[in-house]
């Protein structure tokens, strides 16, 4: 049944390989958990009371609300698919209730961040630099995900009409436009390619020795190179598709163009970035104008806490001590802690980093202590100097 399912979703629904993967392990960790548990695994007689004996087991062991929540979304479309070939009328997933996801904006990076980043990896003029200029150029300006970037074939990249042919989930094909700029930089890549590369495929982004990029080199490549110009910690291809959608919305664009220039299949996928440039208008107008900011209002802080869930206590320590850099400056808007546990076996073991957002830069400071609250009383110290001495250079 397992299998049938398989290729339903690869050859008729047209899932990509990466998505039908993600289901088979899904659906098979069910299953061995079940034939652990009740000694063997029949689909047609799974209970709700058993799938949620699994769910609760995932979660026991620290699997985050989003992964389970995919993985009963993989069940739940197993069981459709037995439902409507008639190879059984169980449905045990109809009484399950998915874990909540806490909703989180979609990070980006600023324009000044990729300008950065061009100028730094733009000094490097041999194939290899070119080329990695061009992948963050290209993202940016089209909004294409990683593994579109990948599959791109050169014949598909016209810089005549200066348009991409696009293959996208579910083999769905769109056209994306792009701009004179990038046009000159394809134009430079490919005498580039043509000068010094034997090419042997017929994709457009291409390794040294004329092989194809595969996904995981993109997103090497892009978190790489915008590790080199900004400290936050999601640098993937992703998060400049973010950029591209966050950017155009910004500038007025139209959300269903937006929607179909991402190769969203529903509105509500795009829709997210209403949000996030809601969360920015209403940051700058609290931030500039007279009436915006009564007294309750602070700079927003936003706490992560990695593979541990930070005290309500801890939380109030962080939100007090980190907005007292307003007293420096009023212009501060959003500050980001992120808290870890660098080394179990050690004392020191407690890692504190906190990135302040400012209008066209950002300070950022990172300590090792005994106690987090040490770590971050010492971040808020090298804070307060680097926003001191960024006040007297004005």
């Amino acid at each position: 049944m397992i299998q049938s399912f398989l290729q339903y979703i690869r050859y008729e629904k047209n899932y990509s390989s990466h998505t039908v993967l993600s289901y088979q392990t899904d659906i098979e960790q069910l299953r061995d958990f079940i034939v652990t548990q009740k000694g063997g695994f029949d689909p047609k007689n799974l209970t709700s009371d058993e799938l949620r004996e699994w769910i609760i087991a995932l979660m026991d062991v620290g699997e985050k609300p989003s992964s389970v929540k995919r993985k009963i979304s993989a069940v739940r479309s197993f069981y459709k698919f037995l439902n409507l070939k008639n190879l059984t009328d169980n449905n045990p997933t109809l009484k399950i209730v998915a874990p909540k996801v806490p909703k989180s904006l979609p990070k980006f990076f600023y324009e000044k961040d990729l300008d950065n980043c061009l100028e730094v990896s733009e000094k490097n003029c041999n194939f290899e630099g070119v080329r990695n200029s061009l992948i963050i150029e290209l993202i940016y300006q089209t909004g294409l995900r990683r593994s579109e970037v990948a599959n791109l074939e050169d014949v598909n990249v016209d810089v005549i009409n200066r348009q991409l042919k696009v293959l996208g989930k579910g083999n769905k094909e769109r056209v994306v436009p792009f701009g004179r700029g990038l046009a000159e930089m394809i134009e430079t890549y490919r005498a580039k390619r043509e000068e010094e590369v034997k090419v042997n495929t017929t994709k457009f982004f291409v390794h040294q020795k004329g092989t194809a990029l595969n996904p995981m080199h993109i997103y090497n490549v892009v978190r790489k190179l915008m590790g080199a110009v900004t400290t936050q910690e999601k640098r993937s291809p992703h998060v400049l598709r973010h950029t591209f959608a966050t950017s155009l919305l910004n500038d007025g664009a139209d959300v269903k163009a937006i929607k179909d220039l991402l190769g969203h299949e529903t509105l509500a996928a795009t829709q997210v970035y209403t949000h996030a440039s809601f969360e920015q208008i209403k940051t700058i107008y609290q931030r500039t104008h007279p009436r915006g900011k009564s007294k309750e209002d602070t700079m927003e802080v936003r706490i992560q806490s990695i593979h541990f869930d930070a005290t309500e206590k801890l939380q109030q320590f962080i939100e007090k001590k980190v907005n007292k850099l307003e007293r420096i400056s009023d212009e501060l808007s959003t500050a980001e802690v992120i808290l870890k546990v660098v080394k179990p076996e050690t004392s020191e073991n407690k890692e504190a980093k906190i990135t302040v957002l400012a209008p066209n830069t950002e300070f950022f400071a990172s300590k090792v202590c005994d106690t987090f609250e040490e770590a971050i009383d010492l971040c808020v110290e090298a804070l307060e100097k680097q926003i001191k001495k960024a006040k007297e250079k004005k």
